[in-house]
């Protein structure tokens, strides 16, 4: 909005994105045709973002497209068979409670924040891959 766009547009373009991450956030869905997995974020592709197990880690970042990862090594292919996919956070256990969902990850980050020696160590905490920590 601030380059000029009107307001009715980016509210427009941001629920067309919120419809299309409700889509790509099920299980429900299989694999779409080559093409289509190779250029968009399919649910297939998702996945493997969310998943915990080493191969799916900080990978596959697109929210549309996933063409990017693709070009800048970001991008792995979801393993049903082989390695399927454990969510969650990295060295958590696994919850249905809502609000430990959303808030424990944040909990101990920030426990983990506080208990680091130095303002390196703190940052490393914050922007870090979580195994590196």
């Amino acid at each position: 909005m601030l380059l000029g766009v009107h307001p009715v547009w980016v509210f427009f373009f941001y629920a067309l994105d919120l419809i299309y991450q409700f889509f790509i956030h099920t299980e429900t869905v299989g694999k779409f045709p080559k093409w289509v997995e190779y250029v968009f974020d399919t649910p297939s592709n998702h996945r493997a973002h969310h998943g915990t197990n080493n191969d799916y880690i900080d990978q596959n970042y697109g929210g549309m497209l996933i063409i990017f990862d693709r070009w800048f090594g970001t991008y792995v292919e979801e393993d049903a068979v082989n390695n399927p996919v454990t969510y969650g956070a990295v060295g958590e256990t696994s919850t249905d409670n809502v609000f430990g969902l959303i808030f424990s990850v944040f909990y101990r980050m920030w426990q983990r924040f506080f208990r680091a020696k130095g303002l390196k160590n703190k940052l490393k905490v914050l922007f870090s891959p979580p195994s590196a920590v």
